[in-house]
């Protein structure tokens, strides 16, 4: 028995000649991006997973075949990413190569040495690690684990792992022999199944507002357009009984009007402040908050020319019954869509890199990051409201949930601005099922509003309860649920992290040790 569960040296099942290594490059990306990317789901990711690892394996893999697999990766995420063409094509080759990297990296840091089948696993979660918390400010999209929401047994996992020793998770199933692999399987849904938290309700009723606002960079929103599409938004917040809190997503409030520099804000021609003014008129009169979307521009002045502030920030906006207001800022902002990594900092190369950049972007606003994670109180309930990239950050997420291990809020409201996706759903797909991982990691549920969808509740164990149909605009209302306790994926957060990081470091000092003593072995055990 032990003997079959030996990863140290490949089996030769696992490193079979008879298939082409053309084969497993065409398998390993097609599979994969129609899987992840494309969001079809388990079977043909499983199917691209087990022949990526194959290919790592195979005694006749080349430099042309890890070429071909990389160019082939590097296409099919350009097509998945497709509505990104529609503001730049060469942003949308640029992360189609920049995703392709990393599992091509994974086959050729696997190798055919000795311990290949812990460094897949082992090497594969510190590279989904890796790439979404530290590279570029983290890009945490589709990590191996989003496998495990193919089945809410599996997920629950994640609420003790969290997302990167739940990679190693899925990719320690392809490892194993297909008994053991389908019996692990098999022992984790059942055993997952009693993880299932039980919803708690918190007496509180939201209404989520979709505002399905076409997106264009190169065209904007029309300022002629504001006070009607905020009267229709408005209109919506009023419809049905009434509610505790009205949802409105990321920036669909335009203008100015919560800044501190009142006396500016006064001589600001209309609409320049009206849909602010519209939004306080309304939530005195409905006697119910708004939480609105919208950026915020600090130190106002006039100079002889226009209007100029120091610093800009994307916010949400508490709208209290009185008028008054509270705004939380944007803490993780979108890599080359808010700022650009690295050279931000340095005014001439922004100025530069920004000639590049579609009209309308805002990664010309040239926003600022904000300095704590939102958190808002509404009748004892205390909410977290991560703005949209936020979601994708799981280290982040937990710091919004949690202080010191102790729970800090107990729903997250997460508010998005979709509209960039265009008619790509499963762009949205992939941005929805990154909230339904960190739900499920914090133990803490999700109120999600989007632009153009997805729009709706998301419980604890990552089951999504009543939404609206994408690319729609309407309104409903959900009764919110509260999340209770600390898991363990946040518990142990620490450890699991470095547990990755000294498992990565001791596998790969091990492998460069063997690679020196120049040991090998016969790939298919003759």
């Amino acid at each position: 028995m032990a003997a079959n569960l030996n990863v140290s040296v490949p089996s030769p099942r696992l490193a079979d000649r008879r298939i082409h290594p053309w084969l497993l490059v065409a398998g390993y990306a097609v599979g994969t991006v129609l899987g992840y990317g494309f969001n079809f789901g388990l079977v043909p990711a499983a199917l691209g997973l087990a022949a990526g690892l194959r290919l790592a394996l195979h005694p006749h893999r080349t430099c042309r075949h890890n070429i071909g697999l990389f160019v082939a990766l590097a296409v099919g995420w350009s097509l998945a990413e497709r509505w990104l063409g529609a503001y730049s094509t060469l942003a949308q080759v640029g992360l189609g190569v920049y995703t392709a990297f990393w599992p091509t990296l994974l086959v050729l840091l696997t190798g055919r040495r000795p311990g290949a089948l812990w460094r897949f696993v082992i090497f594969g979660a510190a590279l989904d690690a890796l790439r979404g918390t530290w590279v570029f400010g983290g890009y945490g999209f589709d990590p191996w684990s989003r496998l495990l929401l193919a089945n809410e047994g599996l997920a629950q996992w994640l609420s003790v792992f969290g997302p990167w020793i739940s990679s190693a998770l899925v990719l320690g199933f392809f490892v194993l022999p297909w008994r053991w692999s389908v019996g692990g399987v098999l022992s984790c849904m059942l055993m997952g199944s009693m993880l299932h938290p039980p919803p708690v309700e918190s007496g509180l009723a939201f209404r989520l507002v979709q505002t399905n606002l076409p997106q264009n960079l190169r065209i904007g929103w029309p300022t002629e357009r504001w006070i009607s599409d905020v009267t229709d938004f408005l209109s919506f917040s009023a419809s049905g009984p009434p509610v505790d809190l009205v949802i409105w997503p990321e920036t669909m409030l335009p203008g100015f009007g919560f800044e501190s520099e009142t006396d500016v804000v006064d001589q600001l021609r209309s609409p320049w402040a009206e849909p602010a003014r519209m939004v306080q008129h309304w939530a005195k009169e409905f006697d119910t908050p708004l939480l609105v979307g919208t950026n915020i521009r600090d130190g106002l002045v006039f100079d002889e020319r226009r209007l100029n502030w120091d610093r800009q920030v994307n916010a949400s906006v508490l709208v209290r019954s009185d008028g008054t207001h509270e705004r939380a800022e944007k803490i993780g902002l979108t890599p080359f869509g808010e700022f650009i990594p690295l050279v931000s900092t340095v005014p001439e190369l922004r100025q530069l890199l920004l000639k590049f950049v579609p009209e309308g972007s805002p990664i010309g606003a040239g926003l600022a990051q904000g300095r704590a994670p939102g958190r808002f109180v509404l009748d004892s309930i205390r909410l977290a409201t991560p703005i949209c990239y936020e979601s994708t950050l799981p280290a982040l997420m937990r710091s919004f949930a949690f202080e010191n291990g102790d729970r800090a809020a107990e729903v997250f409201v997460v508010s998005s601005n979709d509209g960039w996706f265009g008619e790509v759903d499963t762009a949205r797909a992939r941005f929805r099922d990154m909230c339904r991982m960190r739900a499920i990691e914090n133990r803490t549920p999700v109120v999600r509003v989007a632009n153009t969808g997805w729009t709706g509740l998301i419980d604890a164990s990552g089951r999504m309860h009543t939404g609206l149909p994408v690319r729609d605009s309407g309104q409903i209302t959900v009764q919110a649920l509260v999340g209770e306790g600390t898991p363990l994926a946040v518990r142990a957060a620490l450890l699991w992290d470095w547990g990755l990081v000294l498992a990565g470091v001791g596998v790969g000092v091990w492998s460069l040790r063997q690679r020196r003593r120049g040991v090998e072995w016969d790939m298919l055990g003759s």
